[in-house]
């Protein structure tokens, strides 16, 4: 259990290893409640996990899972959400390492339901985990499916108008409509930090290796625009 404390904010994370499971507890005063749980053996769920060099002698591992169930309920000012009900999807990132001093990186993720009803998660990104191998991937019904190295376009100084993602396999070809972002700049000296994360809905179509066609609209999800001096 992790757990962080800072004024009426409360967050608890919570990890399950029979069956695999993770949970989170948020509360915010008595503003906000948010008791959120995913199982990933609901699916018999495929992880995405690697470990790769980075430069010359740095490393980076990472471990990803989206488009799972997830069940809980948020409550706000009153109203209560059924998170269930609502066919609620998450996603988890653990990524640990060593990067190169100055890193810069985008990075695109979705969970949701495709337009046939399938659970549907999207990891993909472009700027670190390129050195011999890749961590883009999507998962369709639990199942994790390769992607070849991906592509983003968008205007660096409009970061909110719609963004471009593809993959150079041919299998990815999304649009992304933007709803809110958070952003944060940081000047340390020897560390700093331009993180740009933008929150919206993608649409557009994946493709598995069989030639299976998935098209997802309006899915939920984000982009992410960072660059990080360590």
């Amino acid at each position: 259990m992790s757990r962080l404390r800072s004024g009426a904010l409360a967050v608890e994370l919570g990890y399950e290893e029979r069956p695999r499971a993770k949970s989170m507890r948020v509360t915010l005063g008595r503003e906000l409640l948010v008791e959120a749980r995913m199982d990933e053996s609901a699916v018999r769920f495929e992880p995405m996990s690697l470990c790769t060099r980075i430069g010359r002698n740095g490393w980076v591992y990472a471990h990803k899972v989206a488009g799972v169930p997830v069940t809980g309920r948020i409550r706000f000012e009153g109203a209560e959400l059924d998170l269930a009900a609502a066919r609620s999807f998450g996603h988890h990132d653990f990524s640990a390492g060593y990067m190169r001093r100055e890193t810069f990186w985008n990075w695109a993720c979705l969970s949701g339901e495709a337009d046939d009803g399938r659970a549907v998660g999207v990891n993909v990104s472009c700027g670190v985990n390129e050195t011999s191998f890749t961590e883009n991937c999507f998962w369709l019904e639990g199942r994790v499916h390769r992607l070849g190295l991906c592509h983003f376009e968008y205007d660096w100084d409009k970061p909110l108008e719609p963004w471009r993602v593809t993959s150079n396999d041919g299998r990815l070809a999304l649009t992304f409509e933007s709803e809110g972002q958070h952003r944060e700049r940081l000047d340390l000296g020897l560390a700093a930090s331009d993180f740009k994360q933008i929150f919206g809905r993608f649409s557009g179509e994946l493709r598995t290796e069989d030639g299976d066609t998935v098209a997802i609209r309006a899915v939920r999800g984000f982009v992410e625009d960072q660059y990080a001096k360590w």
